[in-house]
């Protein structure tokens, strides 16, 4: 859980600003699922407070495979009053998870608060500790492999011992650090998407061919929303390995043939010459990398493309008009190369 600026203690005569909010996390930890299922779960429990109050917060749930190449979060809105905090670092949530659970935990500290700053001005007040009490939650999925429910309606259930009680404050200051390194990294990415708005069900596809390799890496992301709670949503990601893509170029555009597990694939053409654009990476940010960019329409093949999932079912893109692809490769475009 990384927290941005220094930490600080506040003067003793300064006078101690109100929060903005107040969260839980409960931190990842191993469990074996009803279907007898290895997967990690985490929770994260947040409201608002203050002059941005609201009467309702939420709880995330975040139920993974123990190689995190599967990954399913539920987004359950809760009323706030099932959220309770205090500046003695104590903090519980209790309350029903509509027709997925429930959860009646608490928080106990095991170490001192910490203070983060930005620019002057206080961003958080952090408690690290443990969060146990009651857990149960229902995937209630579908699909090839059920993953059933994790947790207990009796037993206690533990947090690891990395779960945190944090008070946030609005922050206008300079939180400092810089502009962080971006590696550098060349290869071919490429990315479709679409929406039904007859079910409200957004899905995406993103592939990278890291220069080199032999094979692709594809993710698909997929956003449900779900009958009840009202407001309560559902975001599936999927990453696994596919074939390699094939990226086509001529004067007047490009194609790429994307190719996703058991042999599904979409062809996106572009009308487009690509726009070449020079970029930095690396320390120091001093290392020049060229990315040409394309975009054009996704057609698909024989078999759409899709990224199989255990539950929920696959994560397939048909068609998308807006589809878009690029490629990177080390020094300066030919008109700016010296």
């Amino acid at each position: 859980m990384a927290l941005a600026g220094t930490v600080a203690t506040m003067p003793a005569h300064a006078a101690a600003p109100s929060p903005d909010y107040v969260s839980l996390y409960g931190g990842s930890v191993n469990v074996v699922s009803s279907a007898h299922t290895k997967l990690t779960v985490d929770m994260y429990a947040s409201k608002s407070l203050g002059a941005e109050a609201s009467k309702t917060g939420n709880v995330s749930v975040d139920v993974s495979k123990r190689d995190h190449s599967e990954t399913h979060s539920w987004y359950i809105p809760i009323p706030a009053s099932a959220i309770q905090a205090s500046m003695k670092g104590k903090g519980s949530v209790k309350t029903k998870l509509g027709p997925y659970g429930k959860v009646a935990l608490k928080f106990k500290k095991s170490k001192s608060a910490k203070v983060y700053n930005c620019g002057g001005a206080i961003s958080s007040r952090t408690w690290q500790g443990t969060i146990s009490g009651t857990f149960f939650f229902n995937t209630k999925s579908s699909g090839r492999h059920k993953w059933g429910a994790v947790g207990s309606k009796s037993k206690t259930f533990h947090f690891s011992t990395k779960s945190y009680l944090t008070f946030g404050y609005a922050s206008t200051g300079d939180c400092g650090g810089g502009t962080p390194t971006i590696p550098c990294t060349y290869g071919t990415t490429w990315n479709v998407s679409a929406y039904n708005k007859a079910t409200h069900i957004s899905t995406s596809l993103y592939g990278f061919l890291k220069q080199g390799a032999s094979h692709a890496a594809i993710t698909g992301s997929r956003n449900t929303q779900l009958a009840r709670p009202q407001g309560a949503s559902r975001t599936d990601i999927v990453t696994t390995s596919a074939p390699k893509p094939k990226l086509t170029t001529t004067s007047g555009g490009a194609t790429l043939l994307a190719k996703g597990p058991n042999k599904t694939s979409g062809k996106i053409t572009s009308s487009n010459p690509g726009y070449p654009a020079l970029n930095t990476c690396g320390r120091g940010d001093k290392t020049k990398y060229t990315q040409t960019s394309w975009s054009g329409s996704l057609v698909s093949g024989k078999h759409p493309l899709s990224v199989p999932a255990d539950i929920f079912g696959a994560i397939t893109v048909k068609s998308d008009k807006y589809a878009y692809f690029s490629r990177s490769k080390p020094g300066a475009p030919p008109s700016q190369a010296q």
